[in-house]
């Protein structure tokens, strides 16, 4: 293709999805890539056509020994181009070990804020990534692996409501990289993106080479396309919903509730988007909820009886009240009420009824600290001779904590711990048997602890849906 074809479509691609208006401002984030490299170079490229003012931006993760060198060749970029430069180091890894969440999250949580700070600080108008097809794909498949419906099998969208742009979404990475090579400019190269050591870098070089190799050869192409129809798909689905929810959810004095009989008059695939817009606006956010979470919501709706409670993470409940659903604050008198137990087989995700989700799986010993934090335990599987259960915590659980020779009460320990009132009530217990082997999230017993004769390591993970 030639270096004018590629601009061109690249510009088609801005106009057919209205990602850029006239005299915008736009903050370009480079990581010094060659996707990156090649979204700026093509911007700054078409900066006239848009009458566009250009910034650019760069994160040190400070994760590779070469990261320093990575900033300074961003810096020189943007000095070559003339346009404003901005960098922030932060200490990724730190970030993560001190939240308790992957190194991949801490990342773009980093990322995002930072670029949320340069937005005000310039009145930036539009945010550009260097998102493309080859992401497109991997994300898709990731998101299918994980367990996902429309709203995430939809894809990486071109435009985000917040202004976050992917204008060569529509490109592959092997067309980036000709343009690079046409236009004979340098990039650099992370060579932990050649390693299998994240989920994404697994399916970017093991899965999908697989599903080419063997079953689809266009398999980029392909899960593309159907993101696209389902994107289609699910804006439709979203303004339906919409549509709904402006006459299901209603307000009284005591706030706003969910009309139960408008709710029951909706098809099911409505019905459940209508109370996914309830649960966001009480809760003032716009996390995933889970589909078991939701689906749980609907049953109350369709079978419950007055008083009923279904617990939606992050301390908060919805409540029937005869004909309304209300979402509110979980007390203690429901927290206690919600009472649960399931087994947690191996290899299989589950999630509570508390909103809380569980996996278990076996590892070898090298893989113990990979993602390790307060949301993961390792235990001595062959020491344990009955299946494991996840339940809701009851009166007078005890477990044996490390350096005590006593057992000692899960109230007690979470007290000591100073948890929060609200999170000691939703605390989720993990059991062997009777035998409770985990305060999930916050304290863990001492027994089957992982020494060094341990053949087989049993890794169990837990996070609250209302975090994802």
């Amino acid at each position: 293709m030639k270096t004018t074809d590629f601009i061109n479509n690249i510009s088609a691609y801005i106009d057919r999805h209205a990602l850029i208006s006239q005299g915008d401002a736009v903050l370009v984030c480079v990581s010094g890539g060659a996707d990156s490299v090649c979204l700026l170079d093509v911007l700054y490229r078409l900066r006239e056509k848009y009458d566009m003012r250009l910034y650019v931006c760069h994160v040190n993760h400070m994760l590779r020994s070469d990261a320093d060198s990575d900033a300074e060749f961003v810096r020189r970029l943007a000095e070559r181009m003339n346009l404003p430069f901005e960098c922030r180091i932060v200490d990724v890894a730190g970030m993560a070990k001190s939240a308790g969440i992957g190194v991949e999250d801490a990342a773009r949580r980093a990322r995002y804020a930072f670029f949320g700070e340069i937005k005000q600080k310039y009145n930036i108008d539009r945010i550009a990534t260097a998102h493309n097809k080859n992401d497109n794909a991997e994300t898709v498949l990731m998101r299918l692996i994980r367990g996902s419906g429309t709203d995430g099998l939809k894809g990486i969208e071109p435009i985000r409501a917040d202004g976050i742009i992917r204008p060569i979404l529509d490109c592959g990475r092997s067309d980036i990289e000709d343009y690079l090579a046409a236009i004979e400019q340098p990039h650099v190269e992370d060579y932990t993106n050649a390693q299998p050591i994240y989920f994404r870098n697994k399916v970017r070089i093991e899965l999908i080479p697989t599903l080419a190799r063997e079953y689809n050869a266009g398999i980029v192409d392909t899960l593309n396309r159907t993101a696209q129809i389902l994107r289609a798909d699910a804006a439709y689905l979203a303004q339906t919903a919409q549509n709904a929810a402006n006459t299901a959810i209603l307000a009284d004095t005591d706030g706003e509730y969910t009309d139960i009989a408008a709710l029951l008059s909706l098809d099911d695939a409505i019905a459940i988007r209508v109370l996914k817009i309830a649960i966001a606006k009480a809760a003032d956010s716009d996390k995933n909820i889970s589909f078991d979470t939701l689906m749980r919501c609907c049953d109350m709706a369709k079978h419950g009886k007055s008083g009923d409670i279904a617990d939606i993470g992050g301390g908060r409940v919805m409540q029937r009240e005869y004909g309304k659903l209300r979402v509110m604050q979980a007390s203690k008198r429901q927290a206690d009420a919600a009472e649960f137990c399931l087994e947690l087989p191996l290899n299989t995700q589950i999630t509570a009824p508390n909103g809380m989700c569980f996996y278990a799986e076996l590892v070898e010993r090298q893989n113990m600290a990979i993602g390790g934090g307060k949301n993961i335990e390792y235990f001595d599987y062959n020491r344990i001779s009955s299946n494991i259960y996840v339940r809701s915590r009851r009166n007078g659980d005890v477990l044996l904590p490390y350096g005590m020779s006593g057992k000692k009460k899960v109230k007690d320990i979470l007290m000591d711990s100073k948890v929060p009132r609200q999170q000691r009530d939703l605390c989720t217990i993990v059991t062997a048997g009777d035998d409770i082997i985990w305060a999930a999230p916050f304290r863990r017993s001492a027994m089957f602890a992982v020494d060094d004769d341990v053949v087989e390591i049993l890794k169990i993970s837990c996070y609250d849906v209302g975090d994802v």
